[in-house]
């Protein structure tokens, strides 16, 4: 029993795009394949790989510039034993050419 309005028909259709939208801004993947009988197939396959940590400026080319500093974490004042327990690659791939920069590092501290 298949229903003949064209109404429904758009509701379905515009119900499910909606919903693999969301998928995909939430960060899964899912996979829409045709199994060995030719069924149609969707599969949601959990969340997506998540980068962790930090990338600042990787494949960037610094040409005839001054540069203060290119850190990925910068701690100005505040307690001294503040930390970042994580990833941080920095300037991976850079190239600096006729350049000055004062800094590259991956935590930078400064202050009380």
């Amino acid at each position: 029993m298949v229903p003949d309005e064209p109404y429904v028909w758009i509701v379905l259709i515009v119900t499910i795009g909606a919903v693999l939208a969301l998928i995909i801004w939430l960060g899964r993947d899912f996979e829409f394949s045709k199994d060995k009988e030719g069924n149609f197939r969707g599969h949601l396959k959990g969340t997506a790989e998540k980068h962790e940590g930090i990338n600042v400026a990787e494949g960037a080319e610094i040409i005839d510039a001054k540069i203060k500093d290119i850190a990925g974490v910068k701690i100005e004042g505040g307690s001294s034993d503040a930390e970042f327990n994580g990833k941080i690659d920095v300037f991976s791939g850079g190239k600096i050419k006729n350049a000055h920069v004062d800094d590259i590092v991956g935590v930078k501290k400064k202050g009380n």
